[in-house]
């Protein structure tokens, strides 16, 4: 499991969960890459349509 960057909320994995492979938040729907496995960290996917109440989501990408 990993934590959403966005929202905080545990994303659970496939066992069979590689670098590249997407992932999903249920709390706030969005879409993440992954981007290393350890430790799992993502990355934003490409075409990623934000829903979140952020106006301004790119400033956290750039922050982290």
């Amino acid at each position: 499991m990993a934590g959403c960057p966005l929202c905080g909320t545990e994303i659970v994995l496939s066992s069979r969960t590689d670098i590249g492979d997407l992932a999903f938040c249920p709390e706030c729907s969005t879409e993440f890459e992954i981007s290393s496995m350890d430790p799992i960290t993502f990355k934003k996917a490409e075409n990623q349509f934000w829903v979140a109440d952020d106006p301004h989501p790119e400033q956290f990408w750039e922050e982290h």
